[in-house]
Formats: C-alpha cells, sequence, structure tokens
C-alpha cells in the first residue's frame, strides 16, 4: 500500500489552540482539497504545498471579516476585542496611518468601523437566535483532527465541537437579493457543504480511537473529551450569517441518515481514487497534468444552446 505523504508535520492526533497557518501548512488533505480533487486533480496539485511555485497570497477583507467573525461567535466578546480594535480614519490618511500603527503596536488587527459594528451585531444576533443559542455553547472551538485512513494522510479543523454536534459558521453574501433561506441552501449545494460535512464527521470518527489512546495536545478537559469520545451519534449544524445587509441568521443540520450523506461519500471516494491514480503517476513533484489525447469535438457534446441565434 502506498504511503501517500510526502511530509508530515503532525501526528495523528486531536488539537487544541492550533493556529490557522499552522494547521493550512501540513499536507494532509482537508475538505477543500478533497472537494478539488474530486472534480479536478490538477487544481488540487496547483493548489497545494507541493507545487514549489505556488503564490503566497494575502488574506481578502472578506477573509479577514470572516475570522473575525469567528473569534466572536466562537470565542466571545472579550477574546474578540483582545485582538481586534476598530478604526475611525481611512488608511490613506496620516491620522489613519497612525491609528493603525498603534493598534497593530498593541498585538491586535485593525478593522473598518462599519465592519467592526457588523461583526458586532451580526454575532449579537448568531447569540440571541433562539434555535441557534445553544449552537456555540458547551463545547470547544477550532479543534483540529490529524488521522490517517488506510494510506491517505487526512484532517478537519472544526469550528465548534460539542459532544453531540459538529457546527461550522458560514457567511453568506446575497448579491441575486433572493430569500436568505434559499441563498443559504444555493451555497450548500455550490460549495459542497455536504462533502465538508461528511469529510470532519470521518476525522471525528478517527478522533474517538486517538482520544482514547491518548493522542490528545493542547488545553482541553479530560472529562469533557470522555463526553466527546463517547457519542455514537452526532449531527452535523451549519449556521450562516448573511456577511452584507441585514445581520440574518439561519441553521441547518445534516442528520447520519440523510439522504445528502451518501452523496457527500460517493464524492469523497472518487477524491481519494483519483488522488492515488494521480500520486502513482506523477508523484508529488511534478505538476499534475490533464494528459488526454486530441479529441475530434462532437456536436452532442456542446450545450444544448450552442448556435441558437
Amino acid at each position: 500500500m502506498l504511503d501517500i505523504a510526502k511530509s508530515e508535520l503532525f501526528a495523528p492526533g486531536v488539537y487544541f489552540g492550533l493556529d490557522d497557518e499552522t494547521y493550512h501548512a501540513d499536507p494532509a488533505l482537508g475538505s477543500t482539497d478533497m472537494k478539488r480533487l474530486a472534480y479536478s486533480p490538477c487544481d488540487y496539485w496547483f493548489e497545494s504545498v507541493h507545487n514549489p511555485m505556488r503564490v503566497s497570497k494575502e488574506a481578502t477583507a472578506a477573509q479577514l471579516f470572516g475570522r473575525a467573525v469567528h473569534k466572536f461567535v466562537l470565542e466571545g466578546r472579550d477574546l474578540f476585542e483582545a485582538h481586534y480594535a476598530p478604526t475611525d480614519h481611512s488608511g490613506a490618511t496620516k491620522a489613519g496611518k497612525a491609528e493603525r500603527e498603534q493598534i497593530e503596536a498593541a498585538g491586535k488587527t485593525p478593522l473598518k468601523r462599519e465592519d467592526w459594528n457588523r461583526i458586532c451585531s451580526s454575532g449579537a444576533m448568531i447569540r440571541s437566535n433562539p434555535y441557534l443559542a445553544e449552537a456555540f455553547s458547551g463545547g470547544a472551538s477550532e479543534v483540529s483532527i490529524f488521522w490517517k485512513d488506510g494510506d491517505i494522510r487526512k484532517k478537519c479543523r472544526i469550528d465548534y465541537l460539542k459532544p453531540r454536534a459538529s457546527v461550522d459558521l458560514k457567511s453568506i453574501r446575497n448579491s441575486r437579493n433572493i430569500d436568505f433561506r434559499e441563498a443559504c441552501r444555493r451555497a450548500l449545494a455550490e460549495f459542497r457543504y455536504d462533502a465538508q460535512a461528511e469529510h470532519y464527521d470521518q476525522g471525528r470518527a478517527a478522533a474517538r480511537d486517538l482520544i482514547g489512546s491518548g493522542a490528545v495536545h493542547g488545553d482541553h478537559d479530560p472529562e469533557w473529551m470522555r463526553r466527546v469520545s463517547g457519542a455514537n451519534e452526532w449531527a452535523f449544524v451549519f449556521v450562516f450569517y448573511q456577511a452584507e445587509g441585514a445581520p440574518l441568521t439561519y441553521g441547518v443540520s445534516l442528520s447520519p441518515a440523510n439522504g445528502l450523506r451518501e452523496i457527500a461519500r460517493t464524492t469523497l471516494r472518487i477524491a481519494e481514487q483519483n488522488y492515488r491514480e494521480h500520486v502513482a503517476r506523477f508523484g508529488f513533484d511534478l505538476p499534475w497534468v490533464l494528459a488526454e489525447p486530441l479529441e475530434e469535438i462532437d456536436i452532442n457534446s456542446l450545450p444544448a444552446w450552442a448556435f441558437r441565434s
């Protein structure tokens, strides 16, 4: 059996307090990797740590906003304010530059006042929603799991882990101005969040043995961990919030019996098969390319609307 791993940064285990950058640096396969592998293995390699020419990307404004919301919702306002501070002046002005330098010198990340206010209102809305209020209590935030599934190293990072649920926080920018609930459902389908949920649940299932063997790292409550490992079933919950417009919130769950689960498992099996085939064919050091012979194009392979005037 192939030992499919170019390097290993983390031994199999459950990790608390791991920062984003360190987590993402490990080449184990995360849910985004699995989705890319299912549909375009070449894109997986191009975006992976195996590509020496990969361009390091600066976090976008939307990503920074999302991280700040996660800090507020998952860890509370006090920790949010310990890591972020609002700005009241444009960064292009002398006053704005001085303001940001002062914030950064204090070890915090500056946020525009409008983003700060929105984050606070979004966090308050999520925590005040009677159907979602319990989603972010009684658990632990940003729990990372590394495990080995046969010959493949995998990983996941659960936003909020509870004994009977895994909770993931998602932002929505409803640019089409459709019903917010419908926008959330479309996002779930478009970004294949079902596959993410199934991948994360595989990691959580693997964590039961890891916890039993003592492979738990970072600050944690051992008794609470025993409750997590003792759960036979759990739901996967997505909590959506609207990042533009009214700070709306909406939650959906995927129970173990949900029909989407089998679709997701099929997607993950395809990803694993593609991964093994491409590793065997190209290894990690060569680019993964779409090497297909020339094909005579057929009209039946074109979209139905082709050549209509």
